[in-house]
């Protein structure tokens, strides 16, 4: 009996010590820490070392319109900082170390610097949304997207075009269980569509076609690529 209550202290110490103790550890190795610092790959060729939350506010402003709601802005955030965690977590591997992490295009994440939000915002919208990013920013820090225990590849796109998202498996080799086919939800059909008209004349001349333009029907067209 007594050798009983002896395994039972000790099961107890276990579970009140150990558990907790890895749970702490599992935590410290996954949360994003403060004095993070990204190297972002600039338009001159140099490398910049920022802090990640400074350089996110730069992603923000360049990929979504700073009019959008608060909530979207957050949204945007969460999804740049989880795939620049992705990035900064390549760079630990036995991968090849191309001296950066991200650049400032869309072959990573898009960014501008305060002189290119101030440009592009003028000086009186500035800081009504240089505000409303960093509330955006500072009000997501630290969340990112995780599955199965590692960041997500949190990849994004303006428009879907009204159609729905791929799967994965469907543009890559290997299936992502968190990238399937949901709805674009755009409830403008027209967004994005833009017609043209030509006469026959313009239509030969930009075609390369040679002889005496004819009437056309649409018996005369082929679509190639939709």
């Amino acid at each position: 009996m007594k050798k009983e209550w002896v395994w039972l202290i000790v099961l107890s110490l276990c579970i009140v010590l150990i558990i907790p103790w890895s749970i702490l550890r599992w935590q410290n190795s996954s949360v994003l820490k403060e004095d993070v610092q990204i190297r972002v790959l600039m338009p001159n060729g140099a490398v910049e070392k920022l802090p990640l939350e400074e350089y996110l506010l730069g992603v923000v402003a360049a990929e979504m319109p700073a009019a959008f709601e608060v909530e979207a802005l957050k949204a945007q955030a969460i999804a740049a900082r989880t795939y620049a965690a992705k990035r900064l977590s390549l760079s630990h591997t036995n991968l090849p170390d191309v001296g950066y992490d991200v650049d400032t295009t869309t072959q990573t994440q898009a960014w501008q610097s305060d002189k290119q939000m101030r440009d592009k915002w003028g000086w009186l919208n500035y800081w009504t949304y240089k505000s409303k990013l960093n509330k955006a920013v500072s009000g997501t820090r630290g969340l990112v997207l995780v599955a199965n225990g590692d960041y997500i590849e949190a990849f994004y796109h303006s428009s879907s075009g009204r159609k729905s998202t791929e799967r994965s498996e469907d543009v890559w080799s290997s299936p992502r269980t968190y990238l399937q086919n949901v709805p674009s939800g755009e409830e403008n059909l027209q967004r994005y569509v833009k017609n043209f008209s030509f006469t026959s004349q313009e239509l030969y001349k930009k075609l390369g076609i040679s002889g005496t333009p004819h009437s056309l029907s649409a018996g005369d067209f082929q679509v190639l690529v939709k």
